[in-house]
């Protein structure tokens, strides 16, 4: 592991900036140590398409004239699920859910559905 201050001998102070950029570089060495090329290649692209939605949230949420949490919300907040989808949850999958009831089943049907319809929008 690298020292955060870089050289030593220089004297200079320990920052957040210098912090930051020591911990980003031992996180990313930390995380690809043990990938070969194509898996360091999908790390990469798994970071680019991070890189470039959270790029077009931030432009978004300018254009509107709100943080990027408040378009969050804007876009999510049809995220509602009804008691009938839920239910048709149920009774598609009842057979492989033959130890739960419904009421136990419910809450968690929901949470699911919900989580769906907020990474769809």
């Amino acid at each position: 592991m690298s020292s955060p201050t870089g050289d030593s001998t220089t004297g200079e102070p320990v920052n957040e900036s210098n912090l930051d950029a020591w911990l980003r570089d031992d996180l990313f060495a930390e995380a690809t140590a043990d990938k070969d090329e194509a898996g360091l290649y999908g790390f990469r692209s798994e970071g680019l398409e991070r890189m470039i939605y959270e790029r077009l949230l931030e432009r978004e949420a300018e254009r509107q004239g709100v943080d990027v949490a408040e378009l969050h919300e804007r876009a999510t907040a049809g995220a509602s699920v009804s008691d009938d989808e839920v239910e048709s949850v149920w009774v598609n999958n009842r057979e492989r859910l033959v130890d739960s009831t419904f009421e136990e089943m419910a809450p968690r049907i929901r949470a699911y559905l919900e989580s769906q319809k907020r990474a769809q929008a």
